[in-house]
């Protein structure tokens, strides 16, 4: 076995391939997309419009006068809402005004009443979630009423349940992102062997037919060079595991430097010990090396 000469072809592949642009392009884009996705909702709330001081017109058809009234009384205290009450739709796609809502409340004997919630288009979150969430609590109060529920039951019911995730082998803090990197794992390995053998039948059937390599491949055998071109392949992808985890930790280095401004100094601590727990860099660990 020619040692040099395979070395040299490790080597030759290996600056080649790192020093490609489309490489570099590769990790300039990952990179961004890493700190955007772990900081998406610090992100969002930056660039996002204020809507507080944007009036919003709801009206309301609740022919039944079901919860108009109680309706009314928990939306007085917010200056983004005007409310009106109408008693027959008219409105359709052509007349319906931009920041204009019609909740339609029907009666109902099983759920207390329907609702409908008509726009012109999409409402803004910021916007919907305080209707629905008044909504929900009204109809819960039908509920209460109607089979004697005190508040403190009521309470119960509209709570979420608590669960006590343990797992006797392994740390239960971190379980949601330990099955995030499952759930990514086969598409990411599917990407990755499709990518490296794709590369490498292209690379080395383009080198075949140049005169270049045919000197390289009469000083070693052609197992010897398959060999080079794997362990080359390798080693770039071994990188880009490198650098993955340094543009992981790079987002949550980020992460954390926007909230110190709004939250406690330890708690965002306690967040990046747990974001870069021991069981996660194994997780990420062992996906790199089984790719």
């Amino acid at each position: 076995m020619n040692n040099t000469k395979i070395k040299e072809i490790i080597k030759f592949s290996f600056y080649k391939n790192i020093q490609n642009k489309w490489f570099v392009i590769f990790n300039i884009l990952t990179l961004i997309s890493v700190v955007i996705m772990l900081n998406w909702n610090s992100i969002f709330s930056i660039f996002k419009t204020n809507d507080k001081n944007t009036s919003f017109e709801i009206a309301m058809l609740d022919n039944s006068d079901l919860i108009y009234s109680d309706f009314k009384n928990y939306i007085s205290g917010d200056e983004r809402y005007k409310l009106t009450r109408i008693y027959e739709n008219t409105y359709t796609a052509q007349n319906i005004p931009d920041k204009f809502v019609i909740i339609e409340i029907t009666p109902d004997e099983k759920e207390g009443f329907k609702t409908s919630i008509i726009s012109k288009e999409g409402i803004n979150i910021d916007i919907y979630n305080p209707i629905y969430d008044t909504l929900f609590n009204l109809r819960n109060n039908l509920f209460a009423q109607k089979y004697n529920i005190d508040n403190e039951n009521l309470e119960i019911l509209q709570s979420e349940l608590s669960v006590d995730r343990v797992m006797l082998s392994v740390n239960a803090e971190d379980s949601n992102i330990k099955e995030m990197i499952k759930l990514f794992s086969s598409a990411l390995t599917y990407i990755i062997t499709i990518f490296i053998f794709s590369k490498m039948s292209n690379e080395i059937a383009s080198e075949k037919q140049s005169k270049s390599i045919e000197y390289i491949l009469t000083t070693v055998s052609a197992k010897e060079y398959l060999f080079a071109k794997i362990f080359a392949s390798i080693a770039v992808l071994l990188i880009q595991g490198l650098f993955l985890f340094a543009y992981y930790f790079i987002a949550v280095v980020i992460m954390n430097i926007i909230n110190i401004s709004s939250t406690d100094l330890t708690l965002n601590s306690a967040l990046f010990t747990n974001v870069l727990s021991k069981d996660i860099v194994y997780y990420i660990s062992a996906l790199v090396i089984y790719n």
